[in-house]
């Protein structure tokens, strides 16, 4: 869909598309990845532990995600609500190494405290589908 929007410049990276992650990963995606500069990064995760950081299932997600987060000055983090608390075997990052992260109104107050304590902006969208 993105590639019929005339405003779009759409770039593909290439890698290893294996499982059921609809990504590439591998040394070609990171290599390819590095070139590139970007304003801002909007990146998933599987789990956001504040006490590990942005975490991810597999080694190749991790490394994928931490090429991304070289080429950018800003990381944006979208993640639902379910992600916080959790974490996982790779650690893609500090949470000191975002700029925001973007959530859903599931968010338990207890998380949305301990992100403020962790300096960690929030941006929270509403049900109705605004922000």
């Amino acid at each position: 869909e993105l590639s019929g929007l005339p405003h779009v410049d759409l770039y593909l990276v290439g890698g290893s598309v294996s499982g059921n992650l609809p990504a590439s990963l591998g040394s070609k995606a990171n290599e390819e990845i590095s070139r590139f500069k970007v304003d801002k990064a909007f990146i998933g995760v599987h789990g956001i532990s504040f006490d590990a950081g942005l975490t991810a299932i597999t080694d190749a997600e991790m490394q994928m995600k931490q090429s991304i987060i070289r080429t950018t000055s800003k990381v944006i983090v979208l993640a639902d609500s379910s992600r916080f608390g959790g974490g996982y075997f790779s650690v893609i990052c500090p949470l000191s190494g975002i700029f925001r992260v973007v959530t859903d109104s599931g968010i338990s107050q207890e998380n949305v405290r301990k992100a403020a304590l962790h300096g960690v902006p929030l941006i929270i969208a509403d049900q109705s589908g605004g922000l």
